[in-house]
């Protein structure tokens, strides 16, 4: 009786972890910028930044880190929150007033839909390291 609740806390506990996943697989994973609607690095951004590198980093509780760098320092900078997973589509919430926004994982790559203030949507394309 004690290995069979032992082995039932185990299933729960597995059960409850927040390793989403995709059809593709899981979403966990540090993700590379490789293109911003098409074009490569670096990209103008509308808040005056030309963006040289962004890493994604999307965790198994269910966090994420994202860091942005720019040609002048003084642009850098980072955002973090949470995401979940849905029939594919990620969906993350900034706690740092980026506000919502979603993305896919296919393979080893994440597209991200972010509203643009003067084009109405950018799409931005991560490769999986």
């Amino acid at each position: 009786m004690r290995y069979l609740a032992i082995a039932l806390l185990a299933i729960g506990m597995a059960a409850c972890t927040n390793d989403s996943t995709s059809p593709n697989g899981s979403v966990r994973g540090t993700y590379d910028l490789r293109t911003v609607n098409g074009a490569n690095l670096p990209v103008a951004l509308d808040n005056g930044c030309d963006l040289t590198a962004d890493q994604f980093f999307i965790r198994s509780d269910g966090s994420y880190e994202e860091d942005f760098t720019c040609s002048d320092p003084s642009f850098d900078d980072f955002d973090a929150g949470f995401y979940t997973v849905t029939n594919n589509v990620v969906d993350f919430s900034s706690n740092r007033g980026f506000g919502t926004f979603t993305g896919s994982v296919s393979g080893n790559v994440l597209t991200i839909q972010i509203a643009s203030q003067f084009s109405g949507s950018d799409v931005w394309v991560y490769n999986r390291e």
